[in-house]
């Protein structure tokens, strides 16, 4: 397996230093994780930014978020927002997302609404959960996204009757925040049931959570579980994330601590804070100890924001007897 690593690693390198965009991007996310290399964010940073100048959506986003929360380099809200917003214009729903958090941190609502609709429809949970939380605190929000995205949002209405997928997608999520339409998760759950059935992977992930939670559909974890698996195999980070608590509480599957390492790991893998959290409670207990990353990821997630992490990191921190 290492030398299979070490080949992979090779084989991006000589295509990176060849100026492939997508080879540097992977380049980056191996130093920026310490997947298959030492991590070194300076290694990151430059393939990041040799493949974001080359215009790499993906290392556009991951500059941005770089410079946004200061890893290995200071942080700058204007490069952030730069990179983010070249990002998002290609429709990367990450840095959609990060936008709509950068400008809710400067309360500017209203674009925070329109970057966290934009990344939503493109089945981003957190982005999903941010808009309902602020249209539901704030009526002038909520007429901006109307005002803004009528259009839009009749047209998923109109198309998602008409069989296509990613508007019963769109159709079901605005059923589950109650936008222009009931908020209705039964009805919400018969959008996402006919669109995860034509494949659609964000309706794969949202139908997985209403049979996680029993939301417009009785409580299955073994149904849970099976829309999940088909979503995070495709590489949707929150199904990763649901995967990862699957397999190490046996939630509709049997316990696998390793599973639930490698699938933690694929979503911690592209920013995501709670699985980075996850991730490093797993490697600081049980039988998969590892100090070393237990402190890399659970730093990672209190970069983030994410408190449990830096309670977790500040308290490993002081066991450990490390200052860091």
């Amino acid at each position: 397996m290492k030398n299979d690593n070490e080949k992979s690693v090779g084989w991006y390198r000589q295509a990176a230093e060849h100026g492939d965009p997508c080879a540097q991007f992977k380049l980056g996310l191996m130093y920026e994780n310490g997947r298959s290399v030492t991590q070194d964010y300076d290694e990151a940073l430059k393939w990041y930014k040799k493949a974001a100048e080359q215009g790499n959506a993906e290392a556009q986003w991951k500059l941005g978020s770089m410079y946004c929360y200061g890893w290995g380099v200071s942080e700058d809200a204007y490069e952030a927002m730069r990179w983010c917003m070249m990002s998002a214009n290609q429709g990367n729903a990450y840095a959609q997302n990060l936008l709509g958090n950068i400008f809710s941190s400067m309360q500017e609502w209203n674009r925070a609404t329109e970057w966290y609709w934009k990344s939503a429809v493109q089945g981003i949970v957190r982005a999903q959960n941010s808009l309902f939380n602020i249209i539901n605190n704030s009526s002038e929000c909520r007429k901006h996204l109307v005002r803004n995205f009528g259009d839009e949002i009749k047209n998923y209405c109109q198309a998602a009757v008409h069989g296509d997928a990613s508007a019963g997608y769109c159709l079901g999520m605005m059923h589950t925040i109650g936008l222009e339409v009931s908020h209705d998760d039964t009805e919400a759950v018969k959008w996402y049931l006919k669109s995860a059935n034509k494949g659609n992977v964000p309706a794969q992930s949202a139908l997985g959570w209403a049979y996680a939670i029993g939301a417009g559909v009785g409580l299955d974890t073994s149904e849970a579980f099976k829309w999940f698996l088909r979503a995070g195999e495709h590489g949707d980070t929150f199904a990763q994330l649901q995967l990862g608590y699957a397999y190490e509480r046996g939630n509709g599957v049997g316990i696998d601590k390793a599973k639930a390492l490698e699938w933690y790991t694929k979503a911690a893998e592209y920013g995501f804070a709670e699985a980075q959290y996850q991730l490093g409670i797993m490697y600081s207990s049980g039988s998969s100890i590892n100090y070393k990353e237990a402190l890399k990821w659970l730093r990672k997630a209190a970069n983030q924001g994410h408190r449990d992490a830096s309670a977790s990191f500040n308290l490993l921190r002081w066991q450990l007897h490390i200052d860091c």
